[in-house]
């Protein structure tokens, strides 16, 4: 059973988190780095695994 909520966490998660590369899109924006300042792409797992920051 804990594996079917997390599979929920995970669809609600990547549907309506709003990364810096669909914020940039929406707003016909070309700046789709990450918002913590360290310059690369801000895709979902990037801000929120990967930056050093």
């Amino acid at each position: 059973m804990s594996l079917l909520i997390r599979k929920i966490q995970i669809k609600t998660t990547l549907r309506y988190h709003l990364t810096a590369i669909r914020v940039g899109k929406m707003n016909k924006s070309i700046d789709y780095r990450c918002w913590r300042g360290c310059g690369e792409t801000g895709t979902l797992l990037h801000c929120w695994w990967e930056c050093k920051l």
